[in-house]
């Protein structure tokens, strides 16, 4: 037996000693940037003995993606196996970054110790003064003028003293919250150090000795792209300029060292898998029954450079929600909705945001934006339970535009732009370094001047504001993706928007903010009549007046919206409708004027109708 183990311990020594052990050293030389991943593509100079070879790729990012990792440039050779492991034992070296914070913070220090030795000096000769001053004061050979000299002396010194250390505590406290802001970053710094380290074990079989520019390949969690997009307008008679950027950021804790940047509009954890639909077959159940309702997947992605949210939150008919609970999800982050259904959440920690209501659908989304506005829809199996205020549906009607988009020319920072049927990539001129951490990289990718249709809305009922929006037709040439826009008007910012390409219409309209030259008001009239009983029947009157008022010196087109509610039940009644000069969507119960208002011109329009309904029972009016 014991033969047989010291055969086996000599075969296991001689095939080691045939192992040839090499540690490469490997440089990134091209990075592809997914929305929220990264492929990094190093290359290694090998010189393989004959036989077996393990090769180690130290120093990596310890998120590597195992099953991702690819090799090019194997020549004759063969690949035996390919693993991927955490060392903890090797750390990353200090970056130039901590280095820099910790020469910042020895000086900074010597500083405070600096002004910590003045602030002694100080009160030790204060000190001595009153010591002094008691003594000179109980001896009888002074004269009074003396006496009255010293006083005034140590008068004048002891507020000089004083003022001096009030001096020397502000610069402390200020060069002390400085030292606490440096030792954070510091500290930042030193945790990324002490992250363990990845390694990929390559074993290749070579039949001779063979030297290689090995290429090994592989995706990276904690990294990613954000869009974004600067609107800028200067009159609503000139073209709309946009301007596509990107934000880079990156958290794999390998810093990327002058490398060639791709962006890509690729998601490589998608599930491309194709549904396979099956029977669907019929039963008696016990109990609810909810039916399972498709979603896509790709509509929002999670914007890591968000750390504060707001927005608000809306029913199926855009009237606020108060009281709505927000909550950043897995964590005990959060808040709700105050009386105009708008909230305000800090967020540190978390991916999606949960709303929910009573006898509404729960809504969860990923943090994509810093201003995200919720539209919740009724639960109506809940509502069969409960006993709640509803609210019927109604849906804002789109308006045709006739402007088409004009692409110009790539921006600067931009090469080459490839387009696969899926997915877009952006393959930037120059070489950018962009170190591990907090920081993010800011990109330009592209730059369009866009015919647009300018136009005013507004919809009193919901918002007595009126908004410039601009209407841009053939948008989906652009492939834009859905991101925050930074909004410029005549030169003056205006604030920020959203862009959602991700719908189905014809024209894309981008709100260019609020124009506080142009006046609105809804009111609604006063009735003495307004609530009546005809029998089993109580009747309510409405009646509304729009007034409108252009302040501007320029003549302008406005779009007013408001509507009559629609009956859902065939014992509520809606008639004697006077709409006047409104296009009348009786669907939908839409009420559309479209003005141009000449400057200093104020118009007024009104609308009424009129609801039967059961005495006894109770509407959402």
């Amino acid at each position: 037996m014991q033969r047989i183990l010291l055969l086996i311990g000599l075969i296991s020594l001689t095939l080691h000693a045939n192992t040839k052990i090499q540690q490469p050293n490997s440089t990134i030389e091209k990075v592809t940037v997914y929305l929220s991943a990264a492929k990094i593509e190093r290359v290694a100079k090998l010189n393989l003995l004959s036989g077996q070879n393990t090769i180690v790729l130290t120093g990596l990012s310890p998120l590597v993606d195992e099953n991702s990792i690819q090799l090019t440039g194997l020549k004759n050779t063969s690949v035996t196996s390919i693993s991927f492991a955490k060392n903890a034992m090797a750390k990353k070296a200090f970056s130039d970054r901590y280095l820099q914070l910790e020469q910042e913070l020895l000086l900074l220090n010597k500083q405070f110790n600096t002004l910590e030795s003045e602030l002694k000096g100080l009160e030790q000769e204060l000190q001595l003064y009153q010591n002094n001053q008691q003594l000179k004061g109980n001896d009888q050979s002074l004269s009074l003028q003396q006496v009255k000299d010293i006083a005034a002396y140590y008068s004048e010194r002891i507020k000089s003293i004083e003022q001096q250390k009030y001096d020397i505590a502000l610069q402390k406290d200020k060069l002390g919250n400085t030292i606490n802001d440096v030792t954070l970053e510091k500290n930042k710094a030193r945790t990324q150090a002490e992250e363990e380290r990845g390694e990929i074990i390559i074993e290749l079989q070579a039949q001779q000795q063979t030297q290689l520019s090995l290429g090994i390949g592989y995706i990276v969690s904690g990294a990613g792209w954000v869009p974004g997009y600067e609107l800028r307008a200067t009159t609503v008679d000139q073209p709309l300029s946009l301007a596509y950027k990107a934000t880079v950021y990156q958290l794999s804790g390998t810093d990327w060292n002058d490398v060639n940047l791709v962006l890509s509009t690729a998601d490589p954890y998608m599930n491309t898998t194709r549904p396979i639909i099956a029977p669907k077959f019929l039963n008696f159940t016990y109990g609810r029954y909810t039916r399972g309702v498709a979603k896509a997947s790709y509509a929002y992605k999670y914007n890591p450079l968000v750390k504060r949210v707001s927005g608000v939150v809306t029913d199926e008919q855009g009237l606020p929600l108060p009281g709505v609970n927000v909550v950043v999800k897995g964590t005990t982050t959060g808040t709700q909705t105050d009386s105009n259904g708008q909230y305000s959440l800090d967020n540190y920690t978390g991916q999606e945001l949960v709303f929910s209501y009573l006898g509404f659908q729960t809504v969860t989304l990923p943090i994509y934006a810093s201003h995200m506005p919720i539209r919740m829809e009724s639960d109506n199996e809940l509502l069969e339970e409960v006993v709640v205020t509803g609210y019927s549906y109604s849906s804002r009607s789109r308006y045709q535009k006739e402007k088409e988009a004009k692409n110009l020319e790539n921006f600067q920072d931009v090469a080459a732009t490839t387009e696969s049927l899926i997915a877009k990539s952006f393959v930037l001129k120059n070489k950018y370094s962009i170190p591990s951490g907090n920081e993010s990289t800011h990109v330009a990718i592209d730059q369009y001047e866009l015919a647009a249709h300018y136009e005013y809305y507004a919809a009193p009922e919901l918002n007595e504001n009126v908004f410039l929006t601009a209407s841009i037709q053939n948008w989906e040439e652009l492939d834009l993706l859905a991101g925050e826009a930074k909004v410029y008007f005549n030169g003056n910012y205006a604030g920020k928007s959203y862009i959602d390409p991700i719908a189905i219409a014809d024209s894309l309209t981008v709100s260019m903010g609020v124009d506080p030259s142009i006046v609105i008001k809804r009111e609604e009239l006063k009735n003495q009549k307004a609530t009546s009983f005809m029998g089993s029947n109580r009747i309510v009157d409405k009646a509304y007046s729009i007034q409108l008022k252009n302040n501007t010196t320029k003549a302008v087109s406005i779009i007013i919206e408001d509507r009559i509610p629609v009956s859902q039940d065939k014992e509520i009644k809606v008639d004697d409708l006077v709409t006047g000069t409104a296009t009348y969507t009786s669907d939908t119960g839409i009420l559309q004027w479209k003005l141009t208002l000449q400057p200093k011109e104020k118009v007024s329009k009104s609308f009424s109708y009129r609801v039967k309904y059961p005495k006894q029972q109770r509407i959402n009016l």
